[in-house]
């Protein structure tokens, strides 16, 4: 979980929770394929198409850890936004 995944243009738009849950959804079709590789391995026995495989299984799982990586950014953004709207609200307040 290192890099950060650039939200596309239509996800910008939503709000922090519809970013997260449409990143939800993609790395629940990125563990669906995942799944289908990890099986399509478990059966080959040709030696090149196991490198093949166990090279997109790696990517996938690199893409999966980069939108879990992306979904704790957009969480800390949030926390952060809520702690200045409490800031701003205590020091008003007083």
């Amino acid at each position: 979980m290192a890099l950060l995944v650039e939200p596309s243009a239509h996800v910008s738009d939503m709000g922090a929770q519809g970013q997260i849950n449409s990143i939800l959804s993609q790395i629940k079709g990125l563990r669906k394929q995942l799944t289908v590789l990890q099986k399509q391995l478990r059966e080959s026995t040709d030696p090149m198409e196991q490198t093949l495989l166990m090279k997109q299984i790696m990517d996938l799982q690199r893409l999966i850890d980069m939108q879990e990586q992306q979904i704790a950014n957009i969480q800390q953004a949030e926390k952060r936004k809520q702690e200045q709207r409490d800031k701003i609200n205590g020091t008003k307040a007083a």
